[in-house]
């Protein structure tokens, strides 16, 4: 009589056995699939574009047409500051809501969530997962290739940089 081995020695194997505990089950899985949605396909493009017109688009906007008033005691330098860090707050918190929420709901509407969750997954992995891959493409596409952007336009448009720390803090 034939025996099934306990373990199993081949690493090339198509299926692979998942062995995350508890509420990790399938958080592996999930993070990568929502990960090749994010950077496998045009999403991360267009949230790309979308932010860099957004964000960077009204700074070169107002950088080019902001005529400087003798009135005025603010400098160019401080307005385009300003701004960059108000409307991003504003731009990016309103994005990141409607954007998660959206994948949450249309995935809950499609039925695709109760067929993922009948799977061996945990509800924790399946909303974490989406948490980490947003938060992955916001922070980099929505927070750091715009700031790096405005870096380099502060100083085209008002002669110098902003300090480094500080904005690395403030971002």
């Amino acid at each position: 009589m034939a025996t099934i081995p306990s373990t199993i020695t081949t690493t090339n194997l198509a299926l692979q056995a998942v062995t995350e505990p508890g509420w990790r089950r399938g958080f592996a899985n999930l993070l990568r699939n929502e990960n090749r949605m994010w950077w496998g396909t045009r999403k991360g493009l267009v949230h790309l574009l979308l932010w860099l017109v957004v964000l960077n688009g009204l700074i070169l906007l107002i950088g080019l047409t902001d005529g400087q008033d003798p009135n005025n005691p603010f400098t160019l330098y401080d307005t385009l500051i300003q701004v960059f860090f108000q409307i991003g707050a504003l731009a990016t918190a309103i994005g990141v809501v409607t954007t998660a929420q959206g994948a949450i709901v249309r995935e809950k509407q499609l039925g695709t969530a109760a067929w993922v969750l009948s799977k061996p997954v945990s509800r924790g992995a399946f909303v974490l997962a989406k948490f980490v891959a947003y938060a992955i493409g916001f922070v980099s596409l929505a927070l750091v290739v715009p700031s790096a952007i405005f870096y380099g336009q502060s100083v085209f448009l008002a002669g110098r940089a902003p300090e480094l720390a500080p904005f690395l803090g403030g971002v």
